[in-house]
């Protein structure tokens, strides 16, 4: 279920994509939980409700930010990136991120993440 979880261009049966899911939302929550607790001790607002409130307002955006990156890095190492309806599928992604946070953005790479490459193998990236 957990093999392979950096390997982003290997085609994943539909339970290794579940363990996708978990690993790289379990992932993403925790980055919006840390990047909306330094926005929130950075809020100088004094009390715990100014802070949190300035943490909760960062988190839709880290969400967003991290569900693009992923799918995107997804999409690219499968050698997709010319392909309109895995571009699309970035689009859903960041919409799904921006209403549902991690949890839902996570849906779409991990759906592609049971796609095959490009050309049945892994598309080499310059400097890796």
């Amino acid at each position: 279920m957990f093999q392979h979880l950096t390997d982003l261009s290997y085609q994943r049966t539909p339970v290794q994509a579940i363990g996708f899911y978990l690993f790289y939302g379990l992932m993403g929550v925790i980055l919006a939980a840390i990047c909306g607790g330094i926005a929130g001790a950075a809020s100088g607002g004094g009390d715990f409700n100014s802070g949190f409130q300035a943490g909760a307002a960062v988190g839709p955006y880290v969400a967003v930010a991290f569900e693009v990156v992923l799918t995107f890095r997804v999409v690219q190492r499968k050698g997709q990136t010319s392909n309109p309806g895995y571009l699309a599928l970035l689009l859903v992604s960041a919409v799904l991120a921006y209403f549902a946070g991690v949890i839902g953005g996570t849906l779409v790479g991990a759906f592609i993440s049971t796609r095959a490459a490009r050309g049945g193998s892994a598309v080499p990236i310059q400097g890796q």
